[in-house]
């Protein structure tokens, strides 16, 4: 009969309670990440808001439609974000990226809904307008302390999943080694 070394007899478990130690830390890392990096993006994107409506603040008089649409195709195209305005009917006043005059009122959005009521909005759904999930956050916009309507800054998830792809792979990169 051969004996069994105590080291082969303890190895197995030894592996097994360090690969579920692994497992939840890369977990826990990764999710903690996760969620720190998706509130990030809603401060840059809330930033990237207030930006469009201070600057449709300066704009005397009163912008119109068509200058409410250039400015947000030009703050879009330097930001490299999808801004929009929506009017306090949810009426669209000027997009980035669409034709304002084809988009549906955007009244019974959740993030239009969060800012008209004096909050910032925050919202994840999908886009009916471009096809895919997007990252919504939106702002009061005011003149002379009244609300007119809302500012929304938007990004792409895909942009934000490839982002927090790359942080699970250095991750887990990490820890198997």
């Amino acid at each position: 009969m051969t004996r069994i070394k105590l080291v082969w007899r303890l190895f197995p478990a030894f592996i097994l309670i360090a690969v579920i130690c692994l497992v939840a830390g890369t977990w826990y890392t990764t999710s903690s990440w996760r969620k720190f990096y998706l509130e990030q993006t809603a401060g840059d994107l809330e930033n990237r808001a207030r930006l469009m409506e201070i600057y449709l603040q300066d704009v005397r008089p009163a912008p119109d439609a068509a200058q409410v649409n250039a400015i947000c195709r030009k703050l879009g195209e330097l930001t490299s974000t999808r801004l929009t305005v929506i009017l306090a009917s949810g009426k669209v006043a000027g997009d980035s990226q669409e034709d304002p005059q084809r988009m549906d009122n955007h009244a019974d959005r959740p993030e239009f809904q969060q800012a008209m009521a004096g909050r910032v909005g925050v919202s994840t759904r999908f886009s009916f307008t471009l096809g895919h999930d997007m990252m919504y956050v939106a702002v009061p916009w005011r003149q002379k302390d009244q609300p007119i309507g809302v500012v929304r800054a938007s990004l792409p998830m895909k942009a934000i999943a490839g982002a927090i792809r790359a942080l699970y792979l250095k991750v887990a990169l990490g820890g198997l080694l």
